[in-house]
């Protein structure tokens, strides 16, 4: 009897063992489950943090290359592009330089000088009266700095209408020869050019 009992006690302290030990491994194995779950979370987070950030740098990106682009097409909207009128109103019996604006925006004018045989003047009237051109004639605009050339516009410089084929010859000669106009300009960009009428350059100023 007494065995018996002893032996009873054995075999139930092995079940409350054994009890114990599938206790734990239930537990670590619910521990490992949430920590799974945690480290996929934490993961996850992580992931869509990076996608955000990710997102967020290629909007700021996006709105960037959208705010050049925006200031570009406002640059082209006043944008100007200075050339000139050499002799080409012969059909109304008038030679001269005229300034014209091919572009979409306005000119704005800081200076005009003109050059006779390379050598700077003010005066273009004194120098036609020079050749014994009639001044009165001569319709062309005297520039002053803030004047303005608008879009699609030309102003003359010199506009000179002559009577008889000896004027027409003498004035040819001297715009074709003699006679070159230098233009610094400025767009509403705040970009500012030196153009001249001569193809090869007008001296330096």
């Amino acid at each position: 009897m007494g065995r018996a009992m002893v032996s009873n006690g054995a075999g139930g302290s092995d079940r409350v063992a054994l009890i114990v030990s599938v206790g734990s491994l239930a537990v670590a194995g619910v521990a490992a489950f949430f920590t799974g779950i945690q480290t996929r979370y934490i993961r996850q987070t992580a992931q869509d943090a990076h996608q955000q950030a990710q997102d967020a740098h290629q909007q700021a990106s996006d709105a960037h290359l959208e705010a050049i682009d925006a200031h570009k097409q406002l640059q082209l909207q006043f944008a100007t592009s200075v050339s000139f009128e050499i002799n080409t109103d012969i059909e109304h019996h008038r030679l001269g330089i005229g300034i014209s604006n091919d572009g979409p925006g306005v000119a704005i004018i800081r200076s005009v000088t003109y050059y006779v045989d390379e050598k700077p003047t003010d005066q273009i009237q004194d120098e036609l009266a020079k050749r014994g051109m009639d001044t009165n004639l001569d319709s062309g605009t005297t520039f002053e700095e803030g004047d303005t050339v608008g879009p699609g516009h030309t102003k003359w410089a010199i506009r000179y209408k002559w009577k008889n084929p000896s004027d027409e010859d003498r004035m040819e000669e001297l715009i074709d020869r003699h006679v070159q106009l230098a233009i610094e300009y400025c767009d509403l960009n705040e970009s500012c050019k030196r153009k001249c009428s001569e193809k090869n350059g007008c001296p330096k100023p």
